[in-house]
């Protein structure tokens, strides 16, 4: 509970009692960091698209060690996003030169977050016990405070041009979504597919890959960006989800295994029914039909083939492959019911049919 420095607002080298309206003094001249802990929501909607002099002299840091040791910061605004750590505070509070001005920017309520009992505990502890040891730091070095609401401007007293609204993000290229969805018996693949997609999406902006996995899968993927884990769901669940959108790119590693050595081609039927094209490993059990119909595109076990691949896919006529994929589809499922023992089962039912 830090109920005691509820009303604080960092207000530097300012000892006096606050006015009803506290009136903005900084203005934004010059250089411009935003210092965060890293790229996130309150970046994106409240700064990437302030317009043209913003995006021509900000800069985005993760630490105040990247300002230059001989860079004159005489004329640099500093702006800290919510709850960067204590450390960094620290360090900009040790600066032996002085940054012309310093605002902080909340997006949420973070002095009061001690006395909202709706918020799960460890959220509450946590922004709590960094916000008692931050605030006698911040309010030695803050300028100003803005805020995202009118809501909070009012409650600390902030004039309207303390009030930083959040803007719509940039539209970007429709995206390619791809997907893999394998289950937790492809230990080898799980492993392929981290660095498989970390590479993708250093290389492309617009790829989008959608996983099945459990919380162990997600902290995995967490730092690669545009990646979504989905919980793992009955199979019931799994055809409802598949038949209830399409996408573009589906993935089908296959390390040698004695287990994958016997898996079938079921995900190949998986993908077509998604309205997507696959990637396949050579090893996969319909790879050499795949290549005779043009029906996707194949690679070894190497990354460097799989990159390839992806990128033959992704600037590939993919209408015509998945023509080719739903042909093939349609050829496997035939033969499946005219030979071996599906066969035998057709022969049954057409005895029983004769005998009526």
């Amino acid at each position: 509970m830090i109920s005691e420095v509820i009303n604080f607002l960092p207000i530097r080298n300012n000892d006096r009692a606050l006015p009803k309206t506290l009136k903005s003094t900084v203005v934004c001249e010059g250089k411009i960091y935003i210092l965060a802990r890293q790229k996130n929501s309150t970046l994106q909607y409240y700064f990437e698209n302030l317009g043209e002099f913003f995006t021509k002299n900000a800069r985005f840091i993760n630490s105040i060690d990247e300002l230059g040791v001989n860079e004159d910061i005489s004329n640099v605004t500093l702006i800290i996003i919510r709850d960067v750590s204590l450390a960094q505070i620290k360090k900009i509070s040790n600066l032996n030169r002085n940054i012309r001005s310093i605002i902080w920017f909340i997006d949420d309520d973070i002095p009061a977050i001690g006395e909202d009992f709706t918020i799960p505990k460890s959220y509450q502890k946590r922004l709590s016990k960094w916000y008692k040891y931050s605030y006698p730091l911040l309010s030695n070095l803050c300028d100003e405070i803005w805020v995202s609401t009118p809501h909070l401007a009012e409650k600390y007293n902030l004039s309207p041009d303390c009030i930083l609204e959040p803007i719509q993000l940039e539209k970007h290229s429709k995206p390619v979504r791809c997907f893999y969805h394998g289950s937790g018996s492809h230990t080898l693949e799980w492993e392929f597919l981290k660095t498989f997609t970390a590479k993708v999406q250093r290389h492309y902006g617009n790829i989008h890959f959608e996983l099945i996995g459990d919380h162990q899968l997600n902290k995995a993927f967490r730092d690669i960006p545009r990646v979504s884990i989905l919980h793992p769901m009955s199979w019931q669940n799994y055809q409802a989800h598949i038949a209830s959108r399409e996408m573009d790119i589906g993935l089908v590693p296959l390390f040698d295994s004695p287990f994958n050595r016997a898996r079938s081609h079921t995900k190949l039927f998986d993908i077509e029914r998604q309205g997507a094209i696959g990637i396949y490993a050579n090893r996969f059990s319909a790879a050499i039909e795949i290549d005779a119909y043009q029906a996707g595109f194949l690679a070894d076990d190497s990354l460097e083939s799989w990159l390839a691949a992806f990128d033959r896919a992704l600037n590939s006529d993919r209408a015509a492959v998945y023509e080719n994929s739903t042909r093939l589809v349609a050829d496997l499922s035939e033969r499946a019911r005219t030979q071996g023992a599906g066969a035998r089962l057709r022969s049954q039912e057409q005895e029983e049919a004769a005998e009526v």
